[in-house]
């Protein structure tokens, strides 16, 4: 019930409001509100939330495969992980290794027992060298880290590869 008749600055604020309304449902864009700040239309959210998901998939969810010993023999296989599913391994991230080695020791890295990659380890220091930018696995595959080069100095070795699951499209 109406006690007093509309003016017509009440319709041109309705009109406003409505106009507001409309591109906030409909257009993909930062809509301007006569109350409050601006904000953004639901296409505009939705548009957002799409590109977003699709990055979080390309990168995929990373992972740290760890493996080490505290018995370093020649020739010891101190890691071994059966894949799940699809995985990869790039050059570029940041694996992390340390040993007590004082002179040079090399562990092998190996997918289905071919080498891929080493990691040299000397006096403290140590340096991937991977024959590939990416390394990529499917279900069933095998990584393992085997010492490939022995010293006597060594006891203990530790390695953390970096990799990445791919992220599942479940629609």
């Amino acid at each position: 019930m109406v006690d007093k008749p509309i003016t017509k600055q009440e319709l041109i604020n309705a009109s406003t409001d409505a106009k507001a309304l409309g591109e906030g449902a409909n257009e993909d864009k930062i809509v301007q509100s006569r109350y409050g700040g601006p904000y953004k239309s639901m296409p505009m959210v939705s548009r957002e939330a799409v590109e977003a998901v699709e990055v979080i998939k390309r990168a995929g969810l990373k992972v740290q495969i760890t493996a080490s010993t505290s018995f370093a023999e020649p020739e010891i296989v101190f890691g071994l992980y059966v894949i799940p599913r699809e995985f990869s391994i790039s050059k570029n991230d940041r694996h992390i290794a340390s040993s007590d080695a004082t002179a040079a020791v090399r562990v092998g890295v190996f997918k289905n027992g071919v080498l891929f990659g080493e990691i040299l380890f000397s006096s403290g220091d140590y340096q991937f060298d991977f024959g590939a930018d990416l390394i990529e696995f499917q279900r069933g595959d095998v990584i393992s880290l085997k010492i490939t080069e022995f010293h006597f100095s060594v006891k203990e070795i530790a390695v953390s590869l970096i990799g990445r699951f791919q992220i599942y499209d479940l629609e």
